[in-house]
């Protein structure tokens, strides 16, 4: 996995959970009964119930064997794939999530839910070519799905198109200045371009909610280690580890502060902890 793709993963990951769709939610909202509204089928509604309770609840493995049976009672629902995509993505079954995402797209190629969905699973696997088309299919048929574009924008970034990363991020942030996600992604544009001082303009960790610092402290360490400052990056990944212990990220900062300090062993023992 390349650098960029690696460390920008988990900066949208949490929102994984907004991509989660109820398929009671759907019947609500339709009008085609024959579709996705399937009132009085007990197994089925009983069954799709309990999967979105168990993939709230973390409980993947579990999550999938009861949409695997709410797709047996009928599998015309696009949303029990999606879902059972998305508990399969959790357990590492990418490939197998992403066919589920691809069932869904046959029965309702009108969504752009799925296809955003497919999109990250793709950018997940590195597959950025499939990544990008996804989220251009999303795109086209809702413009304005915030999700999509803050996906597009993590996908420059990967792909290093820094300045096209900031023409979204810059529009995203000026309808929304609180996004704290938004601004995240625009600080990882900056550093790929080198511009330090923007990137730690948008970094104030110390404000942002626990779960946002854990992601936003590694983060700045790399930058203040870029610019040379091994101090605050040191301080930094002290606190990203403190947050969240296993940080992949903060230890291959760390690791490269130790070996700027010629501390090889202790670079070695990190490195291997964030592998």
């Amino acid at each position: 996995m390349t650098r960029h793709s690696s460390r920008l993963l988990p900066v949208l990951a949490f929102l994984l959970a907004a991509f989660v769709q109820p398929a009671f939610a759907q019947c609500q909202s339709s009008t085609n009964v024959n579709s996705d509204c399937y009132l009085g089928k007990e197994k089925e509604n009983q069954h799709s119930l309990r999967g979105w309770q168990l993939l709230r609840a973390k409980k993947h493995r579990e999550a999938v064997d009861a949409f695997t049976k709410a797709i047996a009672v009928n599998p015309n629902i696009p949303s029990f794939y999606n879902n059972r995509g998305q508990a399969l993505e959790e357990i590492g079954e990418v490939q197998k999530a992403i066919d589920d995402y691809s069932a869904a797209i046959r029965i309702r190629p009108q969504d752009d839910l799925y296809y955003l969905n497919r999109g990250f699973a793709y950018y997940r696997i590195e597959d950025f070519a499939s990544a990008e088309a996804d989220y251009r299919s999303a795109l086209a048929i809702n413009p304005k799905a915030w999700l999509a574009r803050g996906r597009m924008a993590e996908l420059n970034i990967a792909l290093e198109r820094y300045e096209q990363a900031l023409d979204i991020l810059n529009g995203m942030i000026a309808q929304n200045p609180r996004s704290i996600d938004m601004r995240r992604l625009r600080a990882s544009a900056y550093k790929g371009l080198e511009k330090f001082d923007e990137a730690l303009a948008d970094l104030g960790c110390e404000t942002f909610d626990p779960v946002q610092r854990t992601y936003c402290y590694p983060l700045r360490a790399d930058v203040h280690l870029l610019r040379g400052d091994t101090g605050r990056s040191a301080a930094d990944v002290n606190m990203a580890l403190r947050l969240d212990p296993k940080s992949d990220y903060a230890y291959r900062i760390r690791a490269d502060i130790k070996r700027k300090q010629q501390d090889d062993l202790g670079a070695l023992l990190d490195y291997s902890k964030a592998i």
